[in-house]
């Protein structure tokens, strides 16, 4: 839940709202690299100036942009959030719909801003209570703006910084041993640029023995894989930070009760997501001993020729993924990689001007760079590559029920296939709570409510309406603003209020539940 005043408290638990809002675009998209935090007395109303989050937040690189107020345009907007089942990955989107009566948003147009009327326009959208408004949303637009000559109006869809992340590949090959969960993110976002300072991570209590992408992986696999083995959440929050919580960081305390004086209506919803059987199935991996990982070996089906005064790329099979290979050298060894050569014309062996100028691992293949000074064809006769390699040494194949679910509503399953998971333990900590939370009827309710804009994906709430009663967790928000009405649909599902056991810090054979 947001930091709020008292002031804004008042007005969520009064008979009056006096809902506001305000929206804002960068159709220029200028980078104002020295943009602050607004500071009263001294900075310009509506300048570049960013207005602080009530929490002491740094400022962030979409913070940077010089948006512009287009309030007055608003006919109306809606946007959410969402927890993406089971990844604990949450993504948010927007939709605002601008007046356009005079063409202002209308591509190749007469309009002043025509030249920047383009897809991956940044944007944010606050909504409070009597012009004190808490941020909503930060991100950018997906495509071309839909324009409606009979209505006049024009419409966007966004999506948050990090929901468009999950979209793009890896630049680089990610090769880890033993690395946490919090590791792993960090290694990406420093390949998608960001700094330390724009992201908040939790120590991640998941070890991975290996982590092994190509380039060109999608970056959003990997976040999900990675959040659904820590079971834990990654999301950029409605301030623009993106965080990484680790299991034990759930909110355990309701943050905001739901009563029938504040909840206008409440349904059971999603019984078709019922689940009361977990399967996972994972790959063990273990890295070996320094050693062969790949060989050519008087390849004559297939040759490998290299003109005079020439280079070649040769790719080399693997059998497992490498955490690494040392880079072959001409001549026979038996303790390290190398290679031999031959004249092509007559198979005289070639000790010379014959060297590997560069290499790269990918997950199945080595490929090298072969360089060839001598003024005649020469053929690579064998390669032997040495590095070290992780094994398939075992798999897990996991099955948890509730049986009294079963018997109910019948077999339901959810299979997950995970690598990243290498224990029965992790597979007991991500099973338990998802039966917990999913095998029962009336487990997951939509409730609409007197709006607080300051509640948040994954605060735990507690409900005392009609017959809901208990704790429950958001998992998704639904804000729907039009003139002066604001809508606020929550979605929860039921949660039991757990501690989970913490090396060093819980009593053994106490209250607390082991995870791993």
């Amino acid at each position: 839940m947001q930091i709020t005043t008292t002031d804004f408290d008042e007005h969520i638990n009064g008979q009056y709202i006096p809902v506001s809002y305000s929206y804002r675009m960068s159709f220029d998209k200028i980078y104002t690299p020295s943009t602050t935090f607004f500071t009263l007395d001294t900075s310009i109303l509506d300048g570049v100036d960013v207005l602080a989050p009530l929490g002491n937040e740094p400022i962030q690189q979409w913070d940077k942009y010089s948006y512009l107020p287009y309030t007055d345009r608003v006919n109306w907007l809606e946007w959410s959030r969402e927890i993406e089942f089971p990844y604990s990955v949450s993504s948010a989107m927007a939709d605002i719909e601008l007046e356009n009566t005079d063409g202002y948003f209308t591509p190749n147009s007469l309009s002043p801003i025509s030249s920047y009327i383009l897809p991956k326009r940044p944007l944010r959208i606050l909504a409070g209570f009597n012009d004190t408004n808490l941020p909503q949303f930060v991100g950018i637009t997906e495509k071309m703006p839909t324009v409606d000559d009979d209505s006049r109006t024009a419409t966007f869809h966004a999506l948050d910084f990090l929901s468009e992340m999950y979209t793009m590949p890896i630049t680089e090959t990610i090769s880890m041993q033993n690395a946490r969960t919090d590791e792993v993110l960090a290694k990406i976002f420093t390949q998608f640029g960001l700094l330390p300072s724009e992201y908040t991570l939790d120590q991640g209590y998941n070890i991975i023995p290996f982590v092994f992408y190509d380039p060109d992986t999608n970056a959003g696999g990997i976040f999900r894989d990675l959040m659904q083995a820590e079971m834990g959440n990654l999301w950029i929050d409605d301030t623009g930070i993106i965080r990484f919580n680790n299991r034990y960081a759930t909110p355990q305390t309701a943050v905001y009760q739901l009563t029938e004086s504040n909840t206008l209506s409440i349904k059971t919803i999603n019984q078709d997501n019922i689940i009361n059987t977990v399967k996972i199935n994972a790959d063990i991996r273990e890295l070996q001993p320094f050693g062969i990982v790949g060989s050519i070996s008087n390849n004559t089906e297939s040759p490998i020729i290299i003109e005079p005064n020439s280079t070649k790329v040769v790719n080399l099979s693997l059998s497992n993924p490498c955490t690494t290979i040392t880079q072959p050298t001409l001549g026979l060894s038996s303790t390290t990689s190398w290679f031999t050569s031959i004249k092509t014309s007559d198979s005289t062996p070639i000790t010379s001007n014959v060297t590997i100028t560069g290499d790269s691992i990918k997950t199945n293949t080595y490929t090298m760079f072969f360089s060839n000074t001598n003024a005649f064809r020469v053929t690579i006769d064998a390669i032997e590559a040495w590095g070290t390699a992780a094994k398939k040494i075992d798999s897990i194949e996991y099955k948890e029920v509730s049986q009294p679910s079963i018997d109910k509503f019948g077999e339901k399953v959810l299979s997950i296939t995970n690598n990243f998971i290498q224990s029965t333990d992790q597979c007991d900590a991500l099973a338990l709570p998802i039966l917990a939370s999913y095998s029962e009827y009336a487990n997951q309710v939509e409730a609409e409510i007197m709006v607080n804009p300051a509640l948040q994906l994954n605060d735990t709430i507690s409900l005392n309406v009609n017959s809901y009663t208990g704790n429950y967790k958001i998992i998704k928000i639904v804000n729907k603003l039009r003139s002066a009405h604001f809508q606020q649909i929550l979605t929860c599902v039921s949660t039991l209020t757990v501690n989970w056991f913490i090396l060093d810090q819980s009593l053994l054979d106490g209250t607390d539940v082991l995870g791993i």
